[in-house]
């Protein structure tokens, strides 16, 4: 019988004092020219090659929307063990251009929250740190707020060896200057119907016609500040694109790794991954 790996012994709190340094390191490479040479120093820094990068939205509210952009993948996610859920993976190895596409999408920055993280020892003898967290994206004149719970494990050299982000919801913040500057035209307005009322030269047809102004600059308004290019899951959509297809590759290099390593022809190793899967879920 195999032994397990001794656990790996690390000071107290190191663990989420090393994830507040990836998160602002990450801050730091974003405002200094956002370059994927830098990207590639902070991912060979602060993961180990083989870790996996994961996002579960199994439990997020606009759910058919998630299954739409996210299908599942062979891995079962920590934080609420979903097995029919849906969620990406991808290598470290495609982290770097990720980072990079995410800061060049007109994200300034990310915040991140931890709230009283855990730091355990996992089933393999490594740390592990989860908890609940907020990751907050910065843009001109918008933040948009995700949350769940982060699980991450590390090594003993407190190299990031697993990274799962169980999303539950977002919502999206405008910023106050900016539907401030929205409403200017619609206080003004209110201020000279104000005026005339005053004045008593105001009749039923100006009234109708400021009626009929103030609900077509409200209605473009809205359509204006709605307009983003966040979709429903709280993700830019270059991001997305980007993440989507990150992920098919993935999965091509698996069907690749298995041709060589079973000496299978494409065809013969799709069915035997369609049939993995589907034995792996069932």
């Amino acid at each position: 019988m195999a032994k397990s790996a001794p656990p790996i012994l690390l000071p107290r709190g190191a663990c989420t004092t090393r994830l507040l340094q990836y998160n602002h390191n990450q801050r730091r490479i974003a405002h200094n020219g956002n370059k994927l040479e830098s990207w590639a120093e902070h991912v060979a820094e602060f993961f180990t090659p083989e870790a996996p990068y994961r996002v579960c939205v199994s439990n997020y509210g606009y759910r058919q929307n998630a299954r739409a952009a996210f299908p599942q993948r062979f891995w079962k996610c920590q934080m609420c063990s979903c097995l029919t859920g849906c969620g990406l993976e991808y290598s470290v190895v495609c982290l770097p251009r990720m980072l990079q596409v995410m800061h060049d999408s007109g994200m300034r920055e990310e915040l991140m929250y931890l709230d009283a993280p855990i730091e355990s020892i996992d089933a393999n003898g490594q740390v592990a740190l989860s908890g609940n967290v907020v990751f907050e994206a910065v843009f001109d004149n918008l933040r948009v707020v995700r949350y769940g719970i982060l699980y991450v494990t590390f090594n003993e050299k407190l190299q990031i060896s697993c990274w799962e982000f169980c999303v539950h919801t977002h919502e999206q913040l405008l910023s106050r200057k900016q539907v401030f500057k929205e409403l200017m035209p619609l206080l003004q307005l209110a201020g000279e119907t104000e005026e005339q009322m005053r004045k008593g030269v105001v009749t039923e047809k100006i009234m109708e016609n400021t009626c009929q102004t103030i609900v077509e600059r409200i209605k473009w308004m809205c359509e204006k500040l709605c307009s983003t290019n966040i979709n429903d899951l709280g993700y830019e959509k270059r991001l997305m694109r980007c993440m989507q297809i990150t992920d098919a590759l993935d999965i091509m290099k698996e069907l690749m790794d298995d041709c060589n390593a079973n000496n299978m022809g494409p065809i013969a190793a799709l069915n035997a991954y369609e049939k993995n899967m589907s034995t792996s879920w069932s």
